[in-house]
């Protein structure tokens, strides 16, 4: 029962998000973005129970999305939140390593796609960058 009650709160905060954005109700953002990764960590908590070897990392990526989410609020702090979501996503590819999802290979067809979307995000994002262009390149060298 609790595990399907953060999913429908998941669900119904998701549903306030989206229209909080095309009603354009900034408090209805201010208060649903937040709470998404808190419902999302809740469900994942109360249906993990037999994984305990990489839940805490499961966590920690949660946490640190979370994190991302609250900075990214606010314009100030938008490179607090790209490191936000940068540790996130090495706690999921730690979780991704530990869960032996990765043990397939990679081919080098696969990879040059990868690349090749990684470079031209870059460049649709360059003119705009400025002085971002050091982390945002970085956190998508992680991604990649």
């Amino acid at each position: 029962m609790q595990k399907s009650l953060f999913l429908w709160l998941f669900w119904i905060d998701a549903l306030a998000e989206v229209i909080g954005i095309l009603a354009g109700w900034p408090t209805v953002q201010m208060v649903a973005k937040p709470l998404l990764m808190v419902f999302l960590l809740l469900y994942f908590l109360s249906s993990s129970a037999g994984y305990p070897k990489w839940k805490w990392l499961v966590t920690g990526a949660l946490g640190f999305s979370w994190a991302g989410d609250v900075f990214l609020m606010s314009d100030d702090l938008f490179v607090a939140g790209l490191a936000s979501f940068l540790v996130s996503h090495l706690f999921y590819t730690a979780v991704y390593q530990k869960t032996g999802a990765a043990e397939g290979h990679l081919r080098p067809v696969d990879a040059t796609k990868f690349v090749l979307v990684g470079c031209a995000l870059i460049w649709v994002l360059y003119p705009g960058l400025g002085s971002m262009l050091i982390p945002v390149v970085l956190y998508a060298v992680v991604l990649l």
